[in-house]
Protein backbone atom coordinates (compact mmCIF):
# COMPACT_ATOMS: atom_id res chain seq x y z
CA UNK A 1 0.00 0.00 0.00
CA UNK A 2 0.99 3.67 -0.28
CA UNK A 3 2.10 3.25 3.62
CA UNK A 4 5.10 1.10 2.29
CA UNK A 5 6.34 3.58 -0.08
CA UNK A 6 5.43 6.81 1.21
CA UNK A 7 6.26 6.35 4.67
CA UNK A 8 9.76 4.86 4.44
CA UNK A 9 11.05 8.30 5.63
CA UNK A 10 10.70 11.66 8.41
CA UNK A 11 9.83 13.50 5.94
CA UNK A 12 10.24 16.70 8.25
CA UNK A 13 13.31 15.89 7.95
CA UNK A 14 14.17 14.85 4.11
CA UNK A 15 12.85 14.92 0.54
CA UNK A 16 10.67 12.29 -0.65
CA UNK A 17 11.15 11.28 -4.16
CA UNK A 18 8.60 9.51 -5.73
CA UNK A 19 9.36 7.96 -9.44
CA UNK A 20 6.76 6.86 -12.25
CA UNK A 21 8.73 4.39 -13.96
CA UNK A 22 7.03 4.07 -17.37
CA UNK A 23 6.29 7.75 -16.62
CA UNK A 24 2.87 9.17 -18.86
CA UNK A 25 2.45 11.48 -16.16
CA UNK A 26 4.39 14.25 -14.34
CA UNK A 27 3.13 15.74 -11.11
CA UNK A 28 4.78 18.85 -9.39
CA UNK A 29 3.33 20.08 -5.81
CA UNK A 30 5.23 23.47 -5.80
CA UNK A 31 2.01 25.16 -6.63
CA UNK A 32 -0.17 21.87 -5.41
CA UNK A 33 -1.44 21.22 -8.79
CA UNK A 34 -1.23 17.99 -10.19
CA UNK A 35 0.14 18.50 -14.07
CA UNK A 36 -0.80 16.24 -16.94
CA UNK A 37 1.69 15.25 -19.66
CA UNK A 38 0.50 17.77 -22.00
CA UNK A 39 1.96 20.72 -19.52
CA UNK A 40 5.20 18.26 -18.17
CA UNK A 41 6.33 14.90 -19.51
CA UNK A 42 8.03 13.18 -17.07
CA UNK A 43 11.63 12.92 -15.94
CA UNK A 44 13.07 10.04 -18.14
CA UNK A 45 16.36 8.85 -18.94
CA UNK A 46 19.59 10.58 -19.29
CA UNK A 47 22.77 10.69 -21.52
CA UNK A 48 24.63 7.86 -19.64
CA UNK A 49 27.80 9.29 -20.08
CA UNK A 50 26.99 12.98 -19.74
CA UNK A 51 25.92 12.08 -16.07
CA UNK A 52 28.11 10.97 -13.32
CA UNK A 53 27.72 7.15 -12.96
CA UNK A 54 29.46 4.11 -11.61
CA UNK A 55 32.93 3.49 -11.36
CA UNK A 56 33.65 -0.17 -11.45
CA UNK A 57 37.00 0.67 -9.80
CA UNK A 58 35.53 2.46 -6.85
CA UNK A 59 32.02 1.47 -6.22
CA UNK A 60 31.43 -0.03 -2.87
CA UNK A 61 30.02 -3.80 -3.21
CA UNK A 62 26.35 -4.90 -2.91
CA UNK A 63 25.52 -7.01 0.32
CA UNK A 64 26.08 -9.74 0.43
CA UNK A 65 29.44 -9.92 -1.72
CA UNK A 66 28.70 -9.77 -5.76
CA UNK A 67 30.50 -12.57 -7.93
CA UNK A 68 34.02 -11.38 -9.05
CA UNK A 69 33.36 -8.68 -12.01
CA UNK A 70 34.94 -8.80 -15.28
CA UNK A 71 36.91 -5.27 -15.71
CA UNK A 72 37.41 -2.84 -13.01
CA UNK A 73 38.84 -0.42 -15.14
CA UNK A 74 37.93 3.08 -14.19
CA UNK A 75 34.81 5.26 -16.21
CA UNK A 76 36.42 7.89 -18.48
CA UNK A 77 35.58 11.20 -17.36
CA UNK A 78 32.86 13.13 -19.17
CA UNK A 79 33.89 15.19 -22.28
CA UNK A 80 31.69 18.30 -22.55
CA UNK A 81 29.61 16.84 -25.72
CA UNK A 82 28.00 13.61 -24.92
CA UNK A 83 30.23 10.78 -26.92
CA UNK A 84 28.46 7.82 -28.93
CA UNK A 85 25.68 6.01 -26.64
CA UNK A 86 27.02 2.54 -28.27
CA UNK A 87 30.55 3.27 -26.74
CA UNK A 88 28.45 3.74 -23.85
CA UNK A 89 27.18 0.49 -24.26
CA UNK A 90 29.96 -1.22 -24.52
CA UNK A 91 31.00 -0.23 -21.42
CA UNK A 92 27.71 -1.26 -19.66
CA UNK A 93 27.82 -4.91 -21.00
CA UNK A 94 31.40 -5.45 -19.46
CA UNK A 95 29.78 -3.65 -16.26
CA UNK A 96 26.80 -6.31 -16.50
CA UNK A 97 28.87 -9.63 -16.96
CA UNK A 98 29.24 -12.40 -13.85
CA UNK A 99 29.64 -15.59 -13.37
CA UNK A 100 26.42 -17.94 -13.03
CA UNK A 101 26.99 -19.16 -9.70
CA UNK A 102 27.57 -22.53 -8.19
CA UNK A 103 26.08 -23.98 -5.32
CA UNK A 104 24.97 -27.51 -3.62
CA UNK A 105 21.25 -27.87 -4.74
CA UNK A 106 18.23 -26.39 -2.91
CA UNK A 107 17.23 -28.55 0.46
CA UNK A 108 13.54 -27.83 0.79
CA UNK A 109 12.24 -29.50 3.50
CA UNK A 110 15.04 -27.01 5.74
CA UNK A 111 14.05 -23.71 2.95
CA UNK A 112 10.48 -23.95 3.99
CA UNK A 113 11.31 -24.46 7.48
CA UNK A 114 13.87 -21.48 7.66
CA UNK A 115 10.73 -19.51 5.69
CA UNK A 116 8.30 -20.24 8.10
CA UNK A 117 10.00 -19.58 11.15
CA UNK A 118 11.66 -16.04 9.80
CA UNK A 119 8.77 -14.88 8.14
CA UNK A 120 7.59 -11.42 8.85
CA UNK A 121 3.31 -11.79 9.05
CA UNK A 122 1.00 -9.67 10.82
CA UNK A 123 -3.03 -10.30 11.58
CA UNK A 124 -4.24 -7.37 9.18
CA UNK A 125 -2.06 -5.51 6.47
CA UNK A 126 -1.39 -1.99 8.11
CA UNK A 127 0.12 -4.11 10.70
CA UNK A 128 2.18 -5.98 8.30
CA UNK A 129 3.37 -3.25 6.16
CA UNK A 130 4.40 -1.44 9.33
CA UNK A 131 6.62 -4.79 10.25
CA UNK A 132 7.96 -4.16 7.20
CA UNK A 133 9.09 -0.71 7.10
CA UNK A 134 10.97 -1.68 10.35
CA UNK A 135 12.91 -4.21 8.34
CA UNK A 136 14.57 -1.36 6.49
CA UNK A 137 17.48 0.23 8.24
CA UNK A 138 16.45 3.84 9.21
CA UNK A 139 19.81 4.73 7.05
CA UNK A 140 18.23 3.41 3.94
CA UNK A 141 18.51 6.64 1.52
CA UNK A 142 17.08 4.60 -1.65
CA UNK A 143 14.30 1.71 -1.39
CA UNK A 144 13.78 0.24 -4.29
CA UNK A 145 9.92 -1.41 -5.01
CA UNK A 146 9.49 -4.38 -7.38
CA UNK A 147 6.83 -5.82 -8.48
CA UNK A 148 6.08 -9.25 -10.65
CA UNK A 149 3.63 -7.96 -13.06
CA UNK A 150 2.32 -5.09 -14.27
CA UNK A 151 -0.74 -5.63 -13.62
CA UNK A 152 -1.55 -6.96 -10.50
CA UNK A 153 -3.33 -4.75 -7.69
CA UNK A 154 -1.35 -5.80 -4.31
CA UNK A 155 1.84 -5.47 -5.69
CA UNK A 156 0.77 -1.77 -6.87
CA UNK A 157 -0.82 -1.20 -3.11
CA UNK A 158 2.19 -1.64 -2.10
CA UNK A 159 4.26 0.52 -4.76
CA UNK A 160 3.01 3.04 -7.17
CA UNK A 161 1.98 1.83 -10.34
CA UNK A 162 2.99 2.09 -13.99
CA UNK A 163 1.78 -0.33 -16.55
CA UNK A 164 -1.83 1.11 -17.58
CA UNK A 165 -1.16 3.84 -14.47
CA UNK A 166 -4.67 4.80 -15.71
CA UNK A 167 -6.37 2.89 -12.93
CA UNK A 168 -8.01 3.10 -9.70
CA UNK A 169 -5.01 2.16 -7.54
CA UNK A 170 -3.04 5.55 -9.00
CA UNK A 171 -5.95 7.22 -8.25
CA UNK A 172 -6.12 6.77 -4.81
CA UNK A 173 -2.40 7.21 -4.55
CA UNK A 174 -2.51 10.53 -5.68
CA UNK A 175 -4.74 12.23 -4.01
CA UNK A 176 -2.84 10.71 -0.60
CA UNK A 177 0.26 12.19 -2.44
CA UNK A 178 -1.57 15.95 -2.91
CA UNK A 179 -2.99 15.82 0.57
CA UNK A 180 0.24 15.13 2.20
CA UNK A 181 1.79 18.21 0.65
CA UNK A 182 -0.91 20.42 1.10
CA UNK A 183 -0.68 19.52 4.52
CA UNK A 184 3.35 20.73 4.79
CA UNK A 185 2.88 24.04 4.14
CA UNK A 186 3.63 26.98 7.18
CA UNK A 187 1.11 29.15 8.11
CA UNK A 188 1.60 32.49 6.82
CA UNK A 189 3.93 31.37 4.57
CA UNK A 190 3.98 31.98 0.70
CA UNK A 191 3.84 28.33 -1.01
CA UNK A 192 5.11 28.90 -3.64
CA UNK A 193 8.34 30.18 -2.06
CA UNK A 194 8.79 28.57 0.93
CA UNK A 195 12.00 26.43 0.58
CA UNK A 196 11.09 25.04 4.04
CA UNK A 197 7.98 23.50 2.55
CA UNK A 198 9.54 22.74 -0.37
CA UNK A 199 11.85 20.25 0.92
CA UNK A 200 9.40 18.50 3.00
CA UNK A 201 7.37 17.72 -0.20
CA UNK A 202 7.18 14.21 -1.59
CA UNK A 203 8.38 14.89 -5.66
CA UNK A 204 7.02 13.05 -7.62
CA UNK A 205 9.00 12.12 -11.19
CA UNK A 206 9.28 9.37 -14.40
CA UNK A 207 12.27 7.94 -15.31
CA UNK A 208 11.64 6.16 -19.01
CA UNK A 209 12.56 6.52 -22.35
CA UNK A 210 9.63 6.46 -24.63
CA UNK A 211 8.42 9.77 -24.82
CA UNK A 212 10.65 11.33 -27.43
CA UNK A 213 8.39 14.20 -28.97
CA UNK A 214 6.35 14.72 -26.39
CA UNK A 215 9.84 15.55 -24.16
CA UNK A 216 10.84 17.73 -26.99
CA UNK A 217 8.00 19.69 -27.04
CA UNK A 218 8.05 20.34 -23.45
CA UNK A 219 11.79 21.36 -23.58
CA UNK A 220 10.73 23.97 -26.20
CA UNK A 221 7.67 25.41 -24.45
CA UNK A 222 9.59 26.16 -21.81
CA UNK A 223 12.77 27.43 -23.52
CA UNK A 224 9.77 29.84 -25.48
CA UNK A 225 8.57 31.47 -22.43
CA UNK A 226 12.41 31.53 -20.64
CA UNK A 227 15.24 31.70 -23.24
CA UNK A 228 13.76 32.38 -26.53
CA UNK A 229 16.93 32.39 -27.95
CA UNK A 230 17.82 29.11 -26.69
CA UNK A 231 14.36 28.23 -27.77
CA UNK A 232 15.50 28.79 -31.44
CA UNK A 233 18.80 26.89 -31.11
CA UNK A 234 17.11 23.73 -30.18
CA UNK A 235 14.19 24.00 -31.80
CA UNK A 236 16.42 23.87 -34.60
CA UNK A 237 18.27 21.07 -33.46
CA UNK A 238 15.03 19.19 -32.85
CA UNK A 239 14.04 19.45 -36.23
CA UNK A 240 15.65 16.43 -37.21
CA UNK A 241 13.44 14.03 -36.29
CA UNK A 242 10.96 16.06 -38.74
CA UNK A 243 11.74 14.02 -41.69
CA UNK A 244 11.12 10.31 -39.87
CA UNK A 245 7.29 11.27 -38.62
CA UNK A 246 5.76 11.33 -35.25
CA UNK A 247 6.21 7.70 -34.70
CA UNK A 248 9.74 7.52 -32.68
CA UNK A 249 10.15 3.39 -34.03
CA UNK A 250 10.32 4.73 -38.01
CA UNK A 251 13.12 6.63 -36.52
CA UNK A 252 14.85 3.25 -35.34
CA UNK A 253 14.11 1.79 -38.46
CA UNK A 254 15.30 4.35 -40.28
CA UNK A 255 18.79 4.68 -39.05
CA UNK A 256 19.66 0.98 -38.17
CA UNK A 257 17.83 -0.75 -41.21
CA UNK A 258 18.44 1.27 -43.89
CA UNK A 259 21.28 3.50 -42.50
CA UNK A 260 19.85 6.65 -42.90
CA UNK A 261 21.58 10.04 -41.11
CA UNK A 262 20.59 9.94 -37.54
CA UNK A 263 19.74 12.67 -34.82
CA UNK A 264 22.43 11.74 -32.09
CA UNK A 265 24.86 14.78 -32.99
CA UNK A 266 21.83 17.16 -32.52
CA UNK A 267 20.00 16.02 -29.90
CA UNK A 268 23.57 15.65 -27.87
CA UNK A 269 24.41 19.33 -29.34
CA UNK A 270 20.82 20.17 -27.65
CA UNK A 271 21.40 18.61 -24.12
CA UNK A 272 24.35 20.01 -23.70
CA UNK A 273 23.05 24.20 -24.96
CA UNK A 274 20.40 23.08 -21.79
CA UNK A 275 22.83 22.35 -19.45
CA UNK A 276 25.22 25.46 -19.77
CA UNK A 277 22.34 27.47 -18.64
CA UNK A 278 20.39 25.49 -16.53
CA UNK A 279 21.87 27.23 -13.33
CA UNK A 280 20.42 29.83 -14.48
CA UNK A 281 17.42 28.85 -14.68
CA UNK A 282 17.78 27.78 -11.22
CA UNK A 283 18.12 31.21 -9.94
CA UNK A 284 14.98 32.88 -11.54
CA UNK A 285 12.91 34.63 -8.75
CA UNK A 286 9.93 32.12 -8.26
CA UNK A 287 12.33 29.63 -5.71
CA UNK A 288 11.16 26.22 -5.53
CA UNK A 289 8.98 26.60 -8.34
CA UNK A 290 11.89 27.71 -10.73
CA UNK A 291 14.18 24.84 -9.12
CA UNK A 292 11.44 22.49 -10.16
CA UNK A 293 11.25 24.21 -13.54
CA UNK A 294 14.64 23.68 -14.29
CA UNK A 295 15.11 20.15 -13.66
CA UNK A 296 12.06 19.52 -15.68
CA UNK A 297 13.56 21.14 -18.52
CA UNK A 298 16.88 19.45 -18.19
CA UNK A 299 15.52 15.97 -17.23
CA UNK A 300 13.31 15.97 -20.67
CA UNK A 301 16.26 17.40 -22.78
CA UNK A 302 17.65 14.03 -21.45
CA UNK A 303 14.56 11.70 -22.82
CA UNK A 304 15.14 13.11 -25.64
CA UNK A 305 18.44 12.31 -25.79
CA UNK A 306 18.49 9.06 -24.38
CA UNK A 307 15.09 8.48 -26.62
CA UNK A 308 17.10 8.80 -29.67
CA UNK A 309 20.23 6.40 -28.67
CA UNK A 310 17.49 3.67 -27.49
CA UNK A 311 15.09 3.69 -30.88
CA UNK A 312 18.31 3.85 -32.98
CA UNK A 313 19.59 0.78 -31.05
CA UNK A 314 15.88 -0.99 -31.08
CA UNK A 315 16.54 -3.04 -33.91
CA UNK A 316 20.17 -4.68 -32.86
CA UNK A 317 20.70 -6.66 -29.57
CA UNK A 318 17.90 -6.42 -26.81
CA UNK A 319 20.97 -6.22 -23.93
CA UNK A 320 21.81 -2.78 -26.46
CA UNK A 321 18.31 -1.06 -25.14
CA UNK A 322 17.66 -2.71 -22.08
CA UNK A 323 21.10 -1.36 -20.78
CA UNK A 324 20.42 1.56 -22.33
CA UNK A 325 17.50 2.29 -20.61
CA UNK A 326 18.46 0.96 -16.76
CA UNK A 327 21.73 2.99 -17.10
CA UNK A 328 19.51 6.35 -17.67
CA UNK A 329 17.20 5.30 -15.05
CA UNK A 330 19.94 5.03 -13.36
CA UNK A 331 21.72 9.05 -14.24
CA UNK A 332 18.08 9.99 -13.64
CA UNK A 333 17.90 8.82 -9.92
CA UNK A 334 21.02 10.81 -9.75
CA UNK A 335 20.08 14.04 -11.26
CA UNK A 336 17.01 14.04 -9.23
CA UNK A 337 18.74 13.43 -6.21
CA UNK A 338 20.65 16.12 -6.72
CA UNK A 339 17.80 18.22 -6.84
CA UNK A 340 16.67 17.46 -3.82
CA UNK A 341 19.96 17.66 -2.42
CA UNK A 342 19.85 21.45 -3.31
CA UNK A 343 16.40 21.78 -1.79
CA UNK A 344 17.48 20.49 1.45
CA UNK A 345 20.52 23.23 1.45
CA UNK A 346 18.37 26.19 0.52
CA UNK A 347 15.23 24.88 3.76
CA UNK A 348 18.91 24.79 5.96
CA UNK A 349 19.65 27.91 5.44
CA UNK A 350 16.22 29.21 5.57
CA UNK A 351 15.86 27.55 8.70
CA UNK A 352 19.22 29.39 10.09
CA UNK A 353 18.63 32.56 9.22
CA UNK A 354 14.80 32.59 10.42
CA UNK A 355 16.06 31.09 14.18
CA UNK A 356 16.83 33.71 16.33
CA UNK A 357 20.45 34.01 16.63
CA UNK A 358 21.07 32.02 13.51
CA UNK A 359 24.53 31.60 12.47
CA UNK A 360 25.44 29.35 9.50
CA UNK A 361 23.31 26.55 8.21
CA UNK A 362 23.36 23.20 10.36
CA UNK A 363 24.15 20.54 7.36
CA UNK A 364 21.33 19.52 5.63
CA UNK A 365 19.62 16.11 5.64
CA UNK A 366 20.68 13.37 2.42
CA UNK A 367 18.05 13.11 0.09
CA UNK A 368 15.71 10.03 0.32
CA UNK A 369 14.06 8.40 -2.66
CA UNK A 370 11.64 5.44 -3.37
CA UNK A 371 12.38 3.73 -6.63
CA UNK A 372 9.35 2.00 -8.27
CA UNK A 373 10.04 -0.59 -11.35
CA UNK A 374 9.34 -4.29 -11.84
CA UNK A 375 11.24 -6.78 -9.96
CA UNK A 376 13.52 -7.00 -13.63
CA UNK A 377 15.04 -3.49 -12.92
CA UNK A 378 14.78 -3.31 -9.53
CA UNK A 379 16.66 -6.89 -8.47
CA UNK A 380 20.21 -6.82 -8.67
CA UNK A 381 20.74 -8.40 -12.83
CA UNK A 382 24.26 -9.70 -11.23
CA UNK A 383 22.14 -12.54 -9.91
CA UNK A 384 19.73 -13.54 -12.72
CA UNK A 385 20.40 -14.94 -15.84
CA UNK A 386 19.86 -12.17 -17.72
CA UNK A 387 23.40 -10.80 -16.21
CA UNK A 388 25.08 -14.20 -16.14
CA UNK A 389 23.88 -15.33 -19.80
CA UNK A 390 23.09 -12.12 -21.76
CA UNK A 391 25.36 -9.45 -19.92
CA UNK A 392 22.29 -6.96 -19.16
CA UNK A 393 22.65 -4.65 -16.08
CA UNK A 394 19.66 -2.84 -14.45
CA UNK A 395 18.85 0.06 -12.07
CA UNK A 396 18.98 -1.88 -9.02
CA UNK A 397 22.31 -3.35 -9.87
CA UNK A 398 23.92 0.42 -10.46
CA UNK A 399 22.55 1.76 -6.92
CA UNK A 400 23.93 -1.29 -4.97
CA UNK A 401 27.44 -0.60 -6.38
CA UNK A 402 26.89 3.32 -6.01
CA UNK A 403 24.99 3.23 -2.47
CA UNK A 404 25.74 0.06 -1.10
CA UNK A 405 23.80 -0.37 2.18
CA UNK A 406 22.33 2.75 1.66
CA UNK A 407 20.13 1.05 -0.94
CA UNK A 408 17.40 -1.57 0.47
CA UNK A 409 15.95 -3.45 -2.82
CA UNK A 410 12.32 -5.06 -2.17
CA UNK A 411 11.10 -7.31 -4.64
CA UNK A 412 7.49 -9.23 -5.21
CA UNK A 413 6.54 -13.02 -5.74
CA UNK A 414 2.68 -14.84 -6.17
CA UNK A 415 1.52 -18.06 -6.48
CA UNK A 416 -1.70 -17.25 -9.15
CA UNK A 417 -4.74 -15.28 -9.12
CA UNK A 418 -5.56 -12.27 -12.20
CA UNK A 419 -3.15 -9.95 -13.98
CA UNK A 420 -4.02 -6.90 -16.06
CA UNK A 421 -2.23 -7.83 -19.17
CA UNK A 422 -2.57 -8.14 -23.28
CA UNK A 423 -2.08 -11.38 -25.49
CA UNK A 424 -0.07 -9.73 -28.06
CA UNK A 425 1.39 -6.09 -28.99
CA UNK A 426 -1.04 -3.58 -29.62
CA UNK A 427 -3.93 -5.43 -28.22
CA UNK A 428 -5.96 -4.55 -25.69
CA UNK A 429 -5.46 -5.17 -22.13
CA UNK A 430 -7.65 -7.83 -20.50
CA UNK A 431 -8.50 -8.93 -16.82
CA UNK A 432 -6.39 -12.70 -17.30
CA UNK A 433 -5.89 -15.38 -14.36
CA UNK A 434 -2.31 -16.36 -13.49
CA UNK A 435 -1.72 -19.82 -13.41
CA UNK A 436 -0.25 -21.85 -10.74
CA UNK A 437 3.34 -21.14 -10.31
CA UNK A 438 5.17 -24.34 -11.28
CA UNK A 439 7.66 -26.55 -8.90
CA UNK A 440 11.14 -25.80 -8.83
CA UNK A 441 10.70 -21.78 -8.64
CA UNK A 442 10.73 -19.46 -5.51
CA UNK A 443 6.54 -18.69 -6.01
CA UNK A 444 6.16 -22.30 -5.38
CA UNK A 445 8.43 -22.57 -2.76
CA UNK A 446 6.60 -19.83 -1.36
CA UNK A 447 3.23 -21.08 -1.62
CA UNK A 448 4.36 -24.13 0.15
CA UNK A 449 5.30 -22.29 3.00
CA UNK A 450 1.49 -21.18 3.03
CA UNK A 451 0.31 -24.45 2.84
CA UNK A 452 1.95 -26.01 5.08
CA UNK A 453 3.90 -28.96 2.14
CA UNK A 454 6.14 -29.55 0.00
CA UNK A 455 6.62 -27.34 -3.23
CA UNK A 456 6.57 -30.13 -5.47
CA UNK A 457 3.18 -30.73 -4.40
CA UNK A 458 -0.13 -29.48 -6.09
CA UNK A 459 -1.79 -25.88 -6.22
CA UNK A 460 -4.85 -24.82 -3.80
CA UNK A 461 -6.85 -21.70 -3.14
CA UNK A 462 -6.25 -19.12 0.09
CA UNK A 463 -5.55 -19.25 3.47
CA UNK A 464 -7.82 -18.25 5.90
CA UNK A 465 -8.04 -15.00 8.26
CA UNK A 466 -7.05 -15.00 11.94
CA UNK A 467 -3.75 -15.28 13.72
CA UNK A 468 -0.50 -14.46 12.72
CA UNK A 469 3.01 -13.72 14.27
CA UNK A 470 6.89 -12.97 13.43
CA UNK A 471 8.31 -9.63 13.39
CA UNK A 472 10.49 -7.21 11.66
CA UNK A 473 13.66 -6.15 12.53
CA UNK A 474 16.30 -3.05 11.40
CA UNK A 475 15.79 0.09 12.97
CA UNK A 476 12.89 2.05 13.96
CA UNK A 477 11.73 5.35 12.03
CA UNK A 478 9.17 7.69 12.26
CA UNK A 479 6.14 7.19 9.30
CA UNK A 480 4.73 10.71 8.67
CA UNK A 481 3.73 9.72 5.25
CA UNK A 482 1.25 7.21 6.40
CA UNK A 483 -1.95 5.94 3.96
CA UNK A 484 -4.97 7.88 5.23
CA UNK A 485 -6.79 5.40 3.23
CA UNK A 486 -6.42 2.08 3.80
CA UNK A 487 -8.34 -1.07 4.84
CA UNK A 488 -8.14 -3.03 7.94
CA UNK A 489 -7.84 -6.77 6.94
CA UNK A 490 -6.21 -9.03 4.45
CA UNK A 491 -2.96 -8.93 5.74
CA UNK A 492 -3.14 -11.91 8.15
CA UNK A 493 -4.42 -15.09 8.33
CA UNK A 494 -3.31 -18.31 9.05
CA UNK A 495 -2.42 -20.67 6.07
CA UNK A 496 -3.61 -24.29 5.73
CA UNK A 497 -1.49 -27.12 7.22
CA UNK A 498 0.31 -24.97 9.62
CA UNK A 499 1.80 -22.69 7.03
CA UNK A 500 2.11 -18.95 6.87
CA UNK A 501 -0.89 -16.67 6.20
CA UNK A 502 -1.84 -15.86 1.91
CA UNK A 503 0.93 -12.76 2.68
CA UNK A 504 3.96 -12.33 4.40
CA UNK A 505 7.04 -11.39 3.63
CA UNK A 506 11.07 -12.32 4.17
CA UNK A 507 14.08 -10.00 5.10
CA UNK A 508 16.62 -11.82 3.10
CA UNK A 509 19.47 -10.14 4.67
CA UNK A 510 19.28 -12.94 7.50
CA UNK A 511 22.03 -15.04 6.99
CA UNK A 512 20.40 -18.57 7.70
CA UNK A 513 17.63 -17.74 5.39
CA UNK A 514 19.78 -16.26 2.86
CA UNK A 515 21.84 -19.21 2.80
CA UNK A 516 18.67 -22.05 2.32
CA UNK A 517 17.00 -20.03 -0.37
CA UNK A 518 20.59 -19.78 -1.92
CA UNK A 519 19.43 -21.70 -5.68
CA UNK A 520 19.36 -20.53 -8.42
CA UNK A 521 15.61 -21.28 -9.04
CA UNK A 522 13.10 -20.44 -11.46
CA UNK A 523 11.33 -16.87 -11.34
CA UNK A 524 8.59 -15.44 -12.63
CA UNK A 525 8.32 -12.00 -14.86
CA UNK A 526 4.70 -11.38 -15.86
CA UNK A 527 5.54 -7.54 -18.17
CA UNK A 528 2.51 -5.69 -20.36
CA UNK A 529 1.71 -8.89 -22.34
CA UNK A 530 0.82 -12.44 -20.23
CA UNK A 531 1.22 -15.99 -22.61
CA UNK A 532 0.10 -18.54 -20.17
CA UNK A 533 0.13 -20.97 -22.42
CA UNK A 534 4.23 -20.55 -23.16
CA UNK A 535 4.55 -19.74 -19.82
CA UNK A 536 7.78 -21.47 -18.56
CA UNK A 537 9.47 -20.24 -21.78
CA UNK A 538 7.98 -16.44 -22.12
CA UNK A 539 8.22 -15.80 -18.35
CA UNK A 540 10.66 -17.70 -15.83
CA UNK A 541 14.48 -17.21 -15.88
CA UNK A 542 16.86 -18.46 -13.01
CA UNK A 543 17.91 -16.43 -10.33
CA UNK A 544 19.49 -16.32 -7.10
CA UNK A 545 16.55 -14.95 -5.09
CA UNK A 546 18.05 -13.63 -2.14
CA UNK A 547 21.25 -12.29 -3.74
CA UNK A 548 18.59 -9.80 -6.40
CA UNK A 549 16.97 -8.54 -3.17
CA UNK A 550 17.07 -7.68 0.66
CA UNK A 551 13.20 -7.73 1.32
CA UNK A 552 10.87 -9.92 -0.13
CA UNK A 553 6.85 -9.68 0.07
CA UNK A 554 4.71 -12.80 -1.32
CA UNK A 555 1.07 -12.49 -2.25
CA UNK A 556 0.09 -16.17 -2.56
CA UNK A 557 -3.27 -15.06 -4.62
CA UNK A 558 -3.59 -11.40 -6.11
CA UNK A 559 -5.80 -9.74 -7.69
CA UNK A 560 -5.86 -7.40 -11.55
CA UNK A 561 -5.61 -3.76 -10.95
CA UNK A 562 -8.70 -1.91 -12.34
CA UNK A 563 -8.23 0.73 -15.17
CA UNK A 564 -10.58 3.72 -14.62
CA UNK A 565 -11.62 3.37 -18.26
CA UNK A 566 -11.59 -0.28 -18.69
CA UNK A 567 -11.35 -1.26 -22.53
CA UNK A 568 -13.69 -3.74 -24.41
CA UNK A 569 -11.97 -6.82 -23.86
CA UNK A 570 -11.20 -6.12 -20.08
CA UNK A 571 -14.68 -5.05 -19.07
CA UNK A 572 -16.27 -8.73 -20.62
CA UNK A 573 -13.83 -10.62 -19.25
CA UNK A 574 -14.73 -9.02 -15.72
CA UNK A 575 -18.87 -8.51 -16.57
CA UNK A 576 -17.99 -4.34 -15.79
CA UNK A 577 -19.36 -1.41 -18.11
CA UNK A 578 -17.11 -0.91 -20.82
CA UNK A 579 -16.22 2.65 -21.23
CA UNK A 580 -13.94 4.14 -23.82
CA UNK A 581 -11.11 6.88 -23.81
CA UNK A 582 -8.43 5.41 -22.43
CA UNK A 583 -5.41 6.94 -23.13
CA UNK A 584 -2.92 5.27 -25.83
CA UNK A 585 0.35 3.07 -24.16
CA UNK A 586 3.79 4.71 -25.42
CA UNK A 587 6.26 2.07 -24.78
CA UNK A 588 7.25 -0.61 -26.83
CA UNK A 589 9.06 -2.76 -24.29
CA UNK A 590 7.82 -5.29 -21.82
CA UNK A 591 8.95 -4.52 -18.36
Amino acid sequence: MPTLTGATYPLSASVCSLFLHRGLLSFKFCDFEIQTAQQMTPVSVSQPAAQPSFNPATSKPPPPPPPPPASSAPAAPSPPLPPSHQATMQTSRRRGRSAAPAGPPLDEPAALDSIRRHAITAVNRPELNRRILDAIPATARFVLIGEASHGTKEFYDRRFPRWMWHNRSVEKFVEWLRNHNLNVVRPGADSSKDVIAAARRCGFYGMDVYSLHSSADAVLGYLRQTDPQAARVVEARYRCFDRYGADAQSYGLATSIFHKASCEESVNRALYDIRRRVESYRAAPDGPASQEDALAVEANAMVVSGAEAYYRNMFTRDEITWNLRDTHFFNTTQLVEKHLARLQQAAAAEAAAEADGGTAAATPPQPKMVLWAHNSHLGDARYTDAGWRRSQLNIGQLVRQEYGDQAVSIGFTTHTGRVTAADEWGEAARHMKVRPSLPGSYEHLMHAAVFGSSSSGGGGGGGGRGGGGGGGGGGRKEHQCQDQHQEGGGGGGGGMGGGLPPVFALNLRNEELAERLQGPLLERAIGVIYRPDTELQSHYFEAVLPRQFNILIHEDATRAVVPIEPGDEWALDTGLEVTHGDMPELWPSGV
